[in-house]
């Protein structure tokens, strides 16, 4: 009777187990579906690289149902989300747009035409060691590889023509010399070339045996320049770290830095002395004291002169490691970077109250724009820049750099009338310009890894390259003069036409949704600039067999069946300006599926 009993209970045991089991398996199911909902993705493999792209391809009319979000609340639904900041999700065999240099936004391709014109075996046999331009000529300091003889060689971009115009050839016009035809020794080295605007000669200025020597050069436009020497002072430069020299309409303002030996404990930039000089064309050198004094009280880590707004006015910014006011950044330093930019006339520093501050080390620098505006660039991990109008008002541009622009190391800004080239130190060239940021050292098509690059800008020149015509007024002209690795110098040419915006460009996507049964509607929402183009929105529910257009913040009911949801943004381009760029910066989808 006993054990009838059990087996009874046991058998009642059982069968309530097993309900329980399953009620807590249905359960989880129905928790699992639910939690899909909110952006659970497939991620496709990142498609290889193509270069050519088919035209956009028309679809299907869109069919909007009125009242579509009531409809479609029968449906799960989830989102899509996308920076643009890789390939992963993007159909790269469909895809034409190119990526800026943070790589996060899509915008239009740049386009340069570059041409080799360096000829010659004089340029294939001269290993360039620096290389410094002002007005039409180019100095060239290296030495001759095979007979291993330092020389300078000067280059005349421009030649008169009998009637008085002026025009770039392929070489120009060249001159050579041995430095010992110089007075000058295999050890002297060459610190820079700078003109005076009110004479017609310019400066080249050397250091001699750790001393400087100022040299002339005198010249015209249709004779061979020749050298004598102006001036040469016993002025100890041996534990200079820099020298800056910018040039007026009268005088020169040559600022000498001297290192803190050894560094501080952080390797911080850091300065044991400044001086700041004036010398005019006939080589007259003064110490400019009270300047000195005003910029020393500062007590910068750098220091950066440029041209100003007028003939005999220049700018200056300058920086200093200080502790920080609040909680420390994310690397845990305690302290932060300053800078500021001030004006020079004459002996007199006048404080423009332009202070702003970093959370990284960096360099600064600056230039003014042709709009009488100066863009101040602080080269860091996270580079910052600024427009300041003369009025004072700031505008941030550091959003638009940020990340992978620079770095605290050397660099050196050049200006064009459309844009500026930043040249860092591993050779890289990111042009900025109309709001965007992108690398263009690509586009010269150099094969080989340069020992150097110097950037030379021409303005409003003509050019015998461009059959006689004169460079478009929307283009950014110059050289390039890159050291070949145990080759020589090449010099290019190149004329910047900004973006490419001569055809119809497209963005399309791969596979962006994770595995379900149907997907029923799309909604799709960008983030971007898009007022120069004409833009449509396509979306596909069925691996882009089929396409139906779609309207910004709208839901497009699909009238084919299908799981695989892309989009297509098609981009026309209006007539304007070709420095600006149409520009992606993300895209949201939100889905209806059962």
């Amino acid at each position: 009777m006993i054990k009838k009993n059990s087996k009874k209970f046991k058998k009642r045991y059982f069968l309530l187990f097993f309900i329980f089991i399953i009620l807590i398996l249905l359960a989880i199911i129905l928790l699992t579906k639910n939690a899909q909902a909110p952006g659970f993705f497939y991620n496709p493999e990142p498609q290889p690289e193509t270069k050519s792209s088919p035209e956009p391809v028309e679809g299907t009319s869109p069919e909007l149902v009125e009242g579509a979000e009531n409809s479609l609340s029968q449906y799960y639904t989830a989102t899509f989300t996308d920076s643009f900041s890789g390939q992963a999700w993007l159909d790269t065999v469909q895809t034409n747009l190119y990526f800026d240099w943070t790589s996060q936004n899509l915008i239009f391709p740049p386009v340069l035409d570059t041409k080799e014109v360096s000829t010659g075996d004089f340029l294939t046999n001269f290993i360039s060691e620096k290389v410094s331009s002002e007005g039409n000529l180019v100095l060239f300091v290296g030495t001759h590889r095979i007979s291993q003889k330092k020389q300078l060689l000067i280059w005349q971009m421009t030649r008169t023509n009998t009637d008085g115009t002026q025009i770039d050839t392929d070489m120009g016009r060249w001159s050579k010399f041995d430095f010992t035809e110089l007075g000058l020794s295999d050890t002297t080295s060459i610190l820079g070339l700078e003109k005076i605007a009110s004479s017609s000669n310019w400066l080249l200025f050397t250091n001699e045996n750790n001393n400087l020597k100022i040299l002339k050069i005198i010249g015209s436009e249709t004779d061979h320049p020749q050298i004598e020497s102006i001036a040469e002072r016993s002025w100890p430069i041996s534990s200079f770290k820099d020298i800056q020299i910018e040039c007026g309409e009268k005088n020169c303002l040559i600022a000498v830095s001297e290192p803190l030996t050894p560094p501080d404990k952080n390797g911080d930039l850091r300065l044991a002395g400044l001086t700041i000089f004036k010398i005019d064309a006939n080589g007259n050198l003064t110490t400019l004291e009270n300047l000195t004094k005003s910029l020393k009280e500062k007590n910068p880590d750098q220091v950066v002169i440029a041209k100003g707004l007028s003939a005999e006015n220049w700018l200056v910014v300058w920086s200093k490691k200080v502790p920080r006011q609040s909680a420390p950044n994310p690397s845990g330093s305690e302290f932060m970077y300053q800078f500021e930019v001030d004006e020079i006339k004459g002996e007199t520093l006048n404080n423009k109250g332009h202070i702003l501050t970093a959370e990284y080390p960096g360099r600064p620098s600056l230039v003014v724009l042709k709009n009488k505006n100066i863009f101040l660039f602080w080269g860091s991990y996270f580079t910052q820049a600024y427009e300041i109008q003369p009025n004072g008002e700031i505008s941030d541009l550091s959003d638009n750099f940020g990340w992978r622009i620079s770095a605290n190391k050397p660099f050196h800004l050049y200006q064009f009338s459309h844009s500026i080239y930043i040249k860092n130190e591993d050779r890289s060239i990111v042009r900025w310009g109309g709001g965007t940021n992108v690398k263009i050292d690509p586009q010269f098509w150099l094969t080989f890894n340069p020992d150097f690059l110097k950037i030379i800008p021409r303005q409003n020149f003509v050019s015998q390259n461009l059959g006689g015509q004169a460079n478009p007024e929307n283009s950014d002209s110059g050289y390039l003069i890159a050291g070949v690795p145990s080759a020589g110098t090449k010099i290019y040419q190149f004329n910047d036409l900004g973006f490419d915006l001569s055809k119809t460009r497209q963005a399309v996507s791969a596979k962006i949704n994770f595995s379900v049964a149907e997907i029923k509607a799309a909604q799709i929402n960008l983030q971007g600039k898009t007022d120069s183009v004409q833009t449509e929105y396509w979306l596909s529910n069925d691996g882009g067999n089929n396409w139906q257009k779609a309207e910004i913040g709208k839901p497009t009911i699909f009238t084919t069946i299908g799981n695989d949801l892309r989009y297509k943004i098609i981009l026309t381009p209006d007539s304007g300006d070709s420095f600006t760029t149409p520009v992606l910066n993300s895209i949201n989808l939100q889905y209806w599926y059962k």
